[in-house]
């Protein structure tokens, strides 16, 4: 039987101090794990609901397996308790997708207040064109194309810009998810619910 050490380190994470942001995040309850044959509870407690996510490192700090990442409250995701801000996630001493963890040290991070912000797209290229259905060219030389990508079992459209040297410049269509619907129609899209 293997042994398991584990060093805890708490993580917190706040980012930069903007003008409004609230800094009082804190843990009222140190981070505790309690080895319970082969399993281990993981308890900790904040101030106030926020989002977190809790990991386990290996003794290089490579992440081996992700626990849990969502916001406290009351639609906190499993295995979170809901409506509380004190916490136990058991850890089943394995890494991620089942496979052995190993025989440690473990490090075990709780990060608070992470926040979300938009990094890649992934499996996608912007420059690969499957069915190119019409082209244009702007004013200052940028090259609009309508394609229709898809697959085997879905079809769709976009537009595309290019710069004059076939450089992606951005997507046109579909839009960005944060514009307003009313400004969509007036670009022609239409919205079934």
């Amino acid at each position: 039987m293997w042994r398991l050490n584990i060093i805890l380190i708490i993580f917190l994470s706040i980012g930069f101090n903007l003008v409004g942001e609230d800094v009082s995040l804190k843990f009222i309850q140190k981070l505790t794990v309690k080895n319970n044959n082969g399993t281990f509870e993981i308890s900790f407690s904040v101030n106030k609901f926020t989002d977190i996510a809790v990991f386990i490192e290996n003794e290089k700090g490579n992440i081996i397996r992700h626990l849990v990442a969502g916001v406290l409250g009351k639609n906190a995701p499993a295995p979170l308790k809901s409506d509380s801000l004190k916490q136990m996630i058991v850890w089943d001493g394995k890494a991620d997708y089942g496979k052995p963890a190993g025989s440690g040290p473990f490090k075990v991070r709780v990060a608070l207040k992470t926040g979300v912000s938009y990094d890649k797209v992934l499996i996608r290229d912007e420059q690969e064109l499957n069915h190119i259905k019409g082209l244009a060219v702007g004013p200052d030389g940028t090259v609009y194309v309508l394609d229709a990508p898809g697959g085997a079992v879905w079809k769709g459209e976009q537009i595309i810009a290019f710069d004059r040297n076939g450089k992606y410049k951005k997507s046109v269509m579909p839009f960005a998810s944060g514009m307003k619907m009313v400004r969509q129609a007036k670009l022609g899209a239409s919205c079934w619910v």
